[in-house]
Formats: structure tokens, sequence, C-alpha cells
């Protein structure tokens, strides 16, 4: 068993395992996103010069630059990162 099936997460008062996906595409869209405003910039683990702790040598263009929501673990991504509101 690798580590992206080992990571689990709480949501509302229960333990859920965060799922994993093959490729961006298959992320859902996230329902606030727009152009002006990645997702990326509005995660907790975001760093700056688009980077981040899952992807520290740079955020894939195609994740950055569109509407998908990183919520499911990515076979290129670094740990078990996903998107969390920063607070």
């Amino acid at each position: 068993m690798d580590i992206h099936s080992q990571r689990l997460i709480r949501e509302e008062s229960k333990i859920v395992e965060i799922p994993k996906v093959n490729a961006i595409k298959d992320l859902p869209l996230y329902p606030l996103a727009n152009a002006l405003s990645p997702t990326c910039y509005q995660c907790k683990h975001y760093l700056k010069n688009d980077k981040c702790k899952a992807f520290p040598k740079g955020i894939p263009r195609k994740l950055l630059l569109s509407p998908y929501w990183h919520i499911a673990l990515l076979p290129q991504q670094q740990g078990d990162y996903i998107f969390e509101p920063r607070v």
C-alpha cells in the first residue's frame, strides 16, 4: 500500500480516505474558480512563485491556470497535499 492510499482526512466528524486520480483532467471543477483567482492561490499549501508543497518545483500550468479543484492525489505530486482553503 503506498502513501496515497494511506492519507485520510477528517470531514464532518468522520474520517474519509482521499481519492486518487490519474490526471489533472480527472479532478472535479472548483465551483467558485475563475481565471483571475486560480484555486491554487487560495490554498494553504501554496508557497510562492507558483509553487506549493505538492509541487515544489512548480505547479503544472494545466492545474494552475484551470478551474480544476485539487482535492484528489495526482501521480506526479509530492506527498499527500491536497487543496485546503487558507484560513
